[in-house]
């Protein structure tokens, strides 16, 4: 049972759902001056769960370590990879990690020129040149330099990740859980404050999906349920998983669970994917749903902060009603990002970034 490229893509388009609501609603302050209803739930519950699905960074994390394990386990089943074939496959997800990003990058900062913001952000110095490079190469975090968008903070963790992962894989083929163990018990160790913005804190959940590609552990978990829960109801064992994952919310969002972000934010990513590989990903109407917006999840993510706050503010918290915002700026995003598809296939992107690809391999 282990994930398939279609679930991957269905736990990303989970991944970008807890996104959208999380910078939706994360505290009252988001939202102040505009009128939300939020029902069925309260204020205090839809904040309770923003500030939970700050894990979706961590899924999508998790889906990094798993997928990249699993695509060098087809030829390398046990992780020993050439350092030649290693070199060219991180060089291959890296190109195109990059090259999708600064196809959005340059459209965004195209489309907005006019409205001043490239100057506001990167001033008119000598080193706004470089201000723009490194924003462009997703590296702003990194190196603390300005960003055109606040929530591209994450191409510097998805680009350091793809280039330490050569070093990961040597270190989980030598040590296994004990590297997973070191990842997680590092930061407490050395006594560095770990916070969910900081590029270490997801290191763990790097690991964990590493692991769970090489051991099977999906595979696993369900033999072994199969082997002892197979006498319960299956509307029972439902209730069963579902009260684990919300015992998960309770305690990572408990003032013990807050003192071990990073280790539960390795966890949880882990339950969330197979939760959904049991029931999410089975139902006919979710599953097609789920892949699409997984597909379209990068273009989504870059652009739909842009539309929440940036440029359109008013509009995006305009209907009244918390879960017809969310609804509409995902409409929104997924237009622009079918749009930008669409552009891609007019300047024949695919073709440009598999040239580049057979350039950096010599």
């Amino acid at each position: 049972m282990n994930l398939s490229k279609n679930d991957s893509l269905a736990l990303k388009g989970i991944a970008i759902l807890m996104m959208y609501v999380h910078h939706f609603y994360l505290s009252p302050e988001r939202w102040a001056g505009y009128t939300v209803d939020f029902f069925p739930l309260t204020q205090n519950m839809t904040v309770y769960i923003a500030e939970f699905l700050k894990t979706c960074v961590c899924v999508f994390v998790f889906i990094t370590g798993y997928g990249m394990t699993q695509s060098i386990r087809r030829n390398h089943p046990d992780l020993n990879v050439p350092s030649r074939d290693m070199f060219s496959y991180t060089k291959h997800r890296l190109i195109s990690l990059l090259s999708n990003f600064i196809f959005v990058y340059l459209l965004v900062i195209i489309v907005s020129f006019p409205t001043g913001r490239f100057f506001e952000i990167y001033g008119r110095f000598d080193s706004s040149v470089l201000y723009v490079l490194t924003d462009m190469f997703g590296l702003a975090k990194l190196f603390k330099t300005p960003s055109y968008v606040g929530t591209w903070w994450y191409m510097s963790l998805a680009v350091v990740l793809v280039v330490l992962f050569p070093l990961f894989v040597k270190l989980y083929r030598e040590y296994r859980w004990v590297f997973v163990f070191a990842v997680m018990l590092l930061p407490r160790f050395l006594n560095l404050k770990v916070v969910n913005t900081n590029l270490l804190h997801y290191t763990f959940a790097m690991a964990v999906g590493m692991y769970c590609a090489q051991s099977d552990l999906f595979t696993r978990w369900k033999g072994f349920e199969d082997r002892h829960f197979r006498r319960i109801p299956a509307p029972v064992l439902f209730l069963f998983h579902l009260l684990i994952l919300a015992l998960l919310v309770m305690f990572r969002q408990s003032t013990a669970g807050q003192e071990l972000l990073e280790v539960f934010d390795g966890i949880i990513p882990v339950y969330i994917a197979y939760f959904g590989r049991l029931y999410l990903f089975r139902l006919r109407g979710l599953s097609p749903v789920l892949r699409f917006l997984g597909k379209h999840s990068m273009n989504m993510f870059l652009t739909h902060t842009l539309i929440r706050t940036t440029f359109f503010q008013d509009f995006s918290y305009s209907f009244g009603n918390a879960w017809l915002n969310v609804l509409v700026l995902l409409v929104i995003t997924v237009l622009i990002s079918m749009v930008i598809e669409a552009l891609k296939k007019l300047v024949h992107f695919s073709d440009f970034v598999h040239l580049i690809s057979q350039k950096a391999n010599g």
